[in-house]
């Protein structure tokens, strides 16, 4: 087991690991060689948007959106997400993964993970990528998804049956756009206004 869960069956993947007695036992999700690897870097840069220049929390130096991660469902995904920032932690949530049998790599800080710290920590996810959809990642402390910190994440059907019926997929995130960093434009008196649209 991890921690307080317990193993489940739909946890187990495929007979590669043995026993201290060394019979075969099945593998854990998080143990098994992953189908896809990433590695995003959580940096500051500054963008000039409307003419105003601000800092941007950005995956891999991109911009305030990080690389769109396309994956095939019920893939095997390793995500490692290294922190350079200099003065706050972080986490990083997949939205809309429905992380059976790794309810710990959701992401969630304060629920399921503490942040792990500013100057080089580190934390790597790995997960089955379910269900299939246009998906997002975020981090998911305080507001820095709002200053950036996030990206596109799609699961695609490879049995889609409405692929004959289009060419191309393309992909667009909305997302509201602040003239100061969150915390300076949300913080009042410890209490947070505003609102975000996520499509």
């Amino acid at each position: 087991s991890v921690g307080r869960f317990a193993p489940k069956e739909s946890w187990l993947l495929r007979s590669s690991r043995t026993n201290y007695d060394g019979s075969a036992r099945k593998a854990y999700i998080w143990e098994v060689e992953p189908d896809f690897v990433y590695e995003l870097e959580l940096m500051y840069i500054g963008m000039k948007i409307d003419g105003k220049q601000k800092n941007v929390l950005s995956f891999n130096g991109m911009g305030a959106q990080g690389p769109t991660i396309r994956v095939p469902m019920n893939s095997i995904v390793r995500v490692k997400v290294v922190n350079s920032l200099p003065d706050q932690g972080s986490t990083l949530h997949f939205h809309g993964m429905h992380q059976i049998g790794t309810p710990f790599f959701d992401g969630a800080h304060g629920v399921v993970q503490s942040a792990f710290p500013p100057l080089g920590g580190s934390m790597t996810y790995q997960f089955r990528a379910w269900p299939a959809g246009t998906h997002w990642y975020h981090s998911h402390l305080a507001l820095q998804y709002a200053d950036g910190a996030k990206g596109l994440f799609i699961v695609y059907d490879e049995n889609d049956g409405l692929q004959p019926y289009y060419d191309a997929e393309r992909y667009v995130m909305f997302y509201d756009w602040l003239p100061k960093e969150s915390s300076a434009e949300y913080y009042i008196l410890g209490q947070v206004f505003g609102n975000s649209m996520h499509v």
